[in-house]
């Protein structure tokens, strides 16, 4: 990007005639740029990038107040992702194209564009490439060179007691360790893998309570009420990034389990006037309470004990 108040000497040759170049002379044409020209800046969201993470960018600072007076509905300015020094070699039909988010005040620097689709961070391409218009050359914005983890987060679940789980179980009191995570709080949701397949993580919840906080790698312990099935864990690594546009990331798959899958009558050792024998199958260890009832019962952990003839373990 040229600067502010900056004198540039330009010498012009068409390529066809490489012997004619204008001016003829060693000084050149001098020429001084505005004083109001402004270098245009960038913002990712999310602010932790890891590769193959998908990523919205902000661009701002765009506009020079005497260049503009009002904002345009739409932009020409499109963003690409690669090393500094291809940027120039970039075409601009690849590249993004941005939006206007903020058309700020008439006559002043303070128009904001977004990204109108993601991006895929990688540690290979870390500049943004910035592109005018149609016929202008990428610019690499070297002043917000992203920063790209290459390992990805990853995540273990335990238990209360310590130990290590595969899978998550309905209604229990667990906790998410994460690897390779941000410095900063974030956050983590999860949602169907068949939604994620479609939608990627635009459904997870971006705040607390319902999303859980991440603090110094590891939330705390909680549970997870929906329906067992097969889902997909959500990060974000910068828990401010929640009340912005910033997309969530998936970190892994997960099952969810119901404790006890299976219940019957024991084929084996049948009921007698003073014991009930069922035959169950739980996923984990612990301690299993079963009620009895002469009549329909509330299925819930509110109501199951209601008009209960008898419990046992």
């Amino acid at each position: 990007f040229v600067k502010p108040s900056q004198q540039y000497r330009v010498w012009c040759v068409e390529t066809s005639a490489l012997s004619s170049v204008l001016p003829g002379h060693t000084r050149g044409l001098l020429v001084t740029t505005g004083g109001d020209v402004v270098t245009p800046r960038l913002r990712t969201f999310p602010s932790f990038l890891w590769s193959k993470a998908a990523f919205l960018t902000e661009v701002y600072d765009v506009y020079g107040s005497s260049i503009i007076a009002t904002v345009p509905p739409s932009t020409p300015v499109r963003i690409w992702t690669a090393h500094e020094v291809l940027c120039g070699r970039m075409s601009y039909d690849e590249a993004v194209p941005m939006r206007v988010l903020n058309v700020g005040s008439s006559g002043q620097n303070s128009v904001v564009l977004l990204s109108a689709s993601p991006l895929v961070a990688s540690r290979a391409r870390h500049a943004a490439c910035f592109f005018a218009g149609p016929h202008a050359t990428g610019v690499a914005m070297m002043g917000d060179k992203m920063t790209v983890q290459e390992l990805a987060p990853a995540f273990a679940i335990k238990r209360l007691n310590g130990e290590t789980t595969v899978n998550f179980y309905r209604g229990v009191q667990m906790q998410v360790v994460l690897q390779n995570a941000a410095p900063s709080p974030g956050l983590l949701h999860w949602t169907p893998s068949a939604v994620h397949a479609s939608e990627g993580c635009a459904q997870v919840r971006r705040a607390p309570p319902d999303a859980v906080r991440v603090t110094d790698a590891d939330t705390i312990f909680f549970r997870i009420e929906e329906s067992a099935g097969s889902y997909e864990m959500c990060y974000l690594g910068n828990e401010a990034d929640g009340s912005t546009v910033a997309p969530f990331n998936g970190i892994g798959p997960f099952e969810l389990v119901d404790v006890v899958s299976q219940i019957r009558q024991d084929p084996t050792w049948p009921s007698t006037r003073s014991t009930v024998r069922l035959q169950l199958e739980v996923r984990m260890p612990g301690t299993v309470t079963c009620v009895a009832r002469d009549s329909p019962g509330i299925v819930d952990a509110s109501g199951i004990m209601s008009g209960a003839v008898y419990a046992g373990r």
